[in-house]
C-alpha cells in the first residue's frame, strides 16, 4: 500500500515539474543532411532546387543524396556542351 502511493506520489512530482526543455530536438545526421537540400512549399509539397541551374523540382521524401537535379541535367544525352554554356555567357 505504502509503495502505491509512493508511486503515485512521485508521478505526482513528476507531473507537477513539467520539464520543458528550450533546446532544439537532437537530429540524426542523416535528417540534418536531408533538410539541408529541401524545403516545404507553401503547397506543402517538398521541393529542392537544381545544383545546376537553381531551377525549383519536386524531390522525394526518401532522397537522401547531396547533389539534387533536375530532370534536364539528370539526363547525360540532354546535358548541354560546356562550349555551348561559354559562348552563352561571353554574348
Amino acid at each position: 500500500m505504502e509503495k502505491i502511493n509512493n508511486d503515485q506520489f512521485l508521478e505526482e512530482i513528476w507531473n507537477d515539474a513539467n520539464f520543458k526543455t528550450t533546446k532544439n530536438p537532437i537530429l540524426s545526421a542523416e535528417t540534418v543532411k536531408k533538410n539541408r537540400i529541401r524545403k516545404l512549399n507553401e503547397q506543402g509539397k517538398i521541393v529542392a532546387y537544381c545544383k545546376v541551374c537553381s531551377c525549383e523540382m519536386y524531390i522525394s521524401t526518401n532522397y537522401n543524396g547531396e547533389f539534387p537535379l533536375c530532370t534536364t541535367h539528370r539526363n547525360p544525352n540532354d546535358r548541354p556542351d560546356k562550349n555551348q554554356i561559354k559562348n552563352k555567357i561571353q554574348k
